[in-house]
């Protein structure tokens, strides 16, 4: 999880439920020093531990940097985290009992001329008895775009946070339609970014195809099927991307809206060749 998950209630929460985490520190936190080797810090405890070694973690991009590989050290020191101190009611519900964790420090060695150096200070309650396991909960943490991605899916594209279903069993069954549309749309949108030439008929039915072609180009497509990118791009022109140089590729969003309108057309081209007699090339 990311750092809107470091709060001392979530790890003393996890302790009780016996839940397993990796999350993504905020803030530097007072230690039990005599369980901590010495240090009263987070900062400090990481300062004094030595660089167990050196892995390639792969950044995606955004708008404020570009994809790339940094290359980062890993630290790895094991602390007990003081409780925070409270005041009033506040003192009296939350938790008094240090939280013990292990605290893994990934920092870029050299980043690009511009740009910022990447360094997560990560905090998880699983052993770290080496620099293979650390570099397993780095891994673990650097997946978290990925399910970003599907939670934007999710807000942005089917607008789950808007939908007016009364009762929970209704929102459940919603939320797993939508959560299936939304990670096939992930799926497509990247293996048309690690296999571009791949044909767009092993991801689409040739009725999908059809029903695209048809609203971009106002024609039947071509006997030989498009490709994977093309199909996507596609996708993305009917959801609203340009389609300019300076664009990019379909981001998420105007995939989603292209997505929707694609079944849309489906349905529509399906009743207009029921119509026209013509035999259903699906």
């Amino acid at each position: 999880a990311d750092r809107e998950s470091d709060l001392f209630e979530f790890l003393t929460a996890a302790r009780e439920l016996g839940a397993w985490y990796v999350i993504r520190a905020r803030r530097d936190r007072k230690l039990v020093a005599e369980q901590s080797a010495g240090r009263e810090s987070l900062l400090e405890a990481l300062a004094g531990a030595p660089v167990l070694g050196t892995r390639s973690v792969p950044i995606p991009g955004n708008g404020q940097r570009k994809a790339r590989t940094a290359e980062v050290e890993v630290r790895v020191a094991p602390v007990t985290i003081q409780p925070p101190q409270r005041r009033g009611h506040a003192r009296d519900s939350g938790s008094s009992e240090p939280v013990h964790v292990q605290v893994i420090a990934v920092t870029e060695r050299a980043p690009p001329a511009g740009e910022g150096a990447i360094r997560w200070v990560l905090l998880t309650n699983l052993p770290v008895p080496d620099f293979e396991s650390a570099c397993e909960k780095v891994q673990w943490y650097g997946r978290r775009w990925g399910i970003e991605t599907w939670h934007k899916v999710l807000k942005s594209g089917c607008k789950v946070e808007d939908c007016w279903l009364e009762t929970a069993e209704r929102l459940a069954r919603y939320l797993t339609l939508f959560s299936i549309i939304g990670v096939r749309l992930m799926q497509v949108a990247y293996l048309a970014r690690v296999q571009p030439e791949l044909p767009a008929t092993a991801v689409f039915s040739q009725e999908e195809i059809e029903a695209v072609h048809v609203r971009v180009y106002q024609a039947w497509p071509p006997q030989i099927p498009p490709s994977l990118r093309e199909m996507v791009r596609l996708i993305g022109r009917v959801g609203g991307h340009l389609g300019r140089t300076c664009d990019g590729e379909p981001g998420m969003t105007v995939l989603w809206r292209g997505w929707m309108r694609l079944y849309e057309d489906v349905r529509i081209l399906r009743a207009c060749k029921q119509a026209w007699g013509i035999a259903d090339s699906s």
